[in-house]
């Protein structure tokens, strides 16, 4: 599944959805590590 958002509001819901279901089940999942790696190239993208 690829993370591709055009709108910032999309990310930061699906964002908190996954903050919710990590604080439930105490586990990090590879989905969260990938919208973190989406994150980081946004922030990379933007310094340019």
């Amino acid at each position: 599944m690829q993370l591709g958002f055009k709108s910032p509001l999309q990310n930061l819901t699906l964002r908190l959805l996954y903050e919710t279901l990590r604080e439930r089940s105490g586990e990090i999942t590879n989905y969260e590590l990938r919208i973190t790696n989406y994150e980081l190239r946004i922030t990379n993208y933007f310094k340019l």
